[in-house]
């Protein structure tokens, strides 16, 4: 009684009030502020403006984050109101079931390659965002291949890893 629990980075909204009425989509905005710090480098509310927790957490009850394709342009707009809405400050603005965000998830995961993405570190963006170091030394920016695309149903694009770099051994 009386306290948080969770990373602010990664906590829904309501979880700075009543825990009580917490739910599934709690999670769902969890999840979507890790795909967010994936694409971006950083968490929603990051670098100097919110440098404390006390600024992390009024931002978190009262901001919404920049969009992912504002800091990365190559972030396919589709995939990047997939990401808005998992962020989005009501639960019940948030997609209801995890089944229901693979659902928005799934084209975005084909031609994926998560074992060639992984061998490469951590970070595929560098120092996206000033003011927040990039964590790692993963793949940057200028490495990231372009023969195999995300594509959304728009036909929108993003790069993924090239699958040459791909280990042997690892299957799709």
């Amino acid at each position: 009684s009386g306290q948080m629990m969770g990373t602010i980075d990664y906590m829904a909204p309501e979880q700075g009030g009543d825990s009580h009425q917490v739910d599934i989509r709690a999670d769902i905005y969890s999840l979507g502020a890790t795909l967010y710090r994936l694409l971006t480098g950083a968490p929603p509310f990051a670098g100097e403006k919110f440098d404390t927790p006390v600024k992390k957490l009024m931002a978190l009850a009262t901001q919404s984050p920049t969009s992912a394709r504002s800091l990365r342009p190559d972030v396919p707009a589709p995939l990047a109101a997939v990401i808005d809405k998992m962020l989005a400050k009501s639960p019940a603005a948030r997609y209801a079931t995890p089944e229901e965000l693979a659902e928005a998830l799934e084209p975005y995961c084909k031609s994926s390659n998560l074992a060639a993405l992984l061998s490469r570190g951590t970070s595929a963006v560098g120092n996206a965002v000033p003011g927040v170091p990039s964590r790692g030394e993963g793949a940057r920016a200028s490495e990231i291949g372009t023969q195999n695309h995300l594509s959304s149903p728009s036909g929108d694009t993003a790069p993924t890893i090239n699958r040459a770099a791909r280990p042997s051994s690892v299957g799709n």
